[in-house]
């Protein structure tokens, strides 16, 4: 049987960021993808006019329902109208599954530059160091969050992938923070490779290999191998998810 994630996030009418992306990529990757959505945005995959926000207690009702009936594995956080919430869910789920894998994407804006965070509060996000076991900022919202001093704040963290570390000639390197131990990953660059909702999908990708089995570097390394495929899967700002090509990926993983 396939294992059970859940996304709680926002939802993107066009399908290229938040719970719909999520769950074409948990699908896509042979999990079974769930959702508990936190606020619904007004976007289009170029731009970002607003959010409605739901309640904590209307987020609650949806994640009760579905932690007392599935046995969820991965749990992905996503936007939410404050952060505290996110200590509020994360204990309801500890709760119910000591051992659940939760990761976090801190998303503070979108890529149209619409702010989902209006107050930014280290002492916040460091409360949530000991619930989340994998925080996924980009290097711009660590370094908003904490300043130059970023590297000191992420090693509260158990483990902290930072995308966007350093840009070379062809390659990327990101950072992935495993109690304290750095480990480098090199991300090919490709050219006019650019997709909307593209830090949701690794998220996704990374919360689908952690739910599957696989160890936190595995799952990193998988993940960015398989978004090398969707960030040139169409020629528009919104990623094609290609059945094919993910069923042979998940496939040879199992050989």
């Amino acid at each position: 049987m396939r294992p059970y994630v859940l996304s709680i996030a926002g939802f993107d009418p066009c399908g290229g960021a938040g719970v719909l992306s999520d769950i074409k990529t948990f699908e896509s990757l042979s999990v079974q993808g769930l959702s508990v959505v936190t606020g619904i945005t007004f976007q289009n995959d170029s731009e970002c006019t607003g959010v409605e926000w739901l309640s904590l207690n209307a987020i609650k009702k949806q994640l009760d329902l579905l932690i007392n009936t599935y046995d969820i594995k991965a749990v992905k956080f996503g936007i939410i109208e404050d952060w505290q919430y996110i200590e509020d869910l994360s204990c309801i789920v500890k709760n119910q599954y000591k051992d659940i894998f939760i990761i976090w994407d801190p998303i503070i804006r979108s890529s149209s530059g619409f702010n989902f965070v209006k107050n930014i509060d280290a002492d916040k996000f460091l409360k949530l160091s000991g619930l989340v076991d994998l925080v996924i900022p980009n290097l711009s919202e660590i370094q908003e969050i904490f300043g130059s001093a970023w590297i000191e704040g992420i090693k509260n963290f158990k483990s902290c992938y930072v995308k966007s570390v350093k840009k070379g000639k062809n390659s990327l390197t990101n950072n992935l923070y495993i109690n304290n131990t750095l480990h480098e990953v090199l991300v090919p660059l490709l050219n006019n490779a650019s997709k909307h909702g593209s830090g949701c999908a690794v998220s996704a990708c990374i919360t689908s290999f952690i739910a599957k089995g696989f160890n936190l570097r595995e799952a990193v390394s998988l993940s960015e191998e398989y978004m090398q495929k969707f960030l040139v899967s169409s020629e528009t700002l919104l990623g094609i998810y290609d059945e094919k090509y993910a069923f042979n990926f998940v496939r040879s993983l199992r050989c």
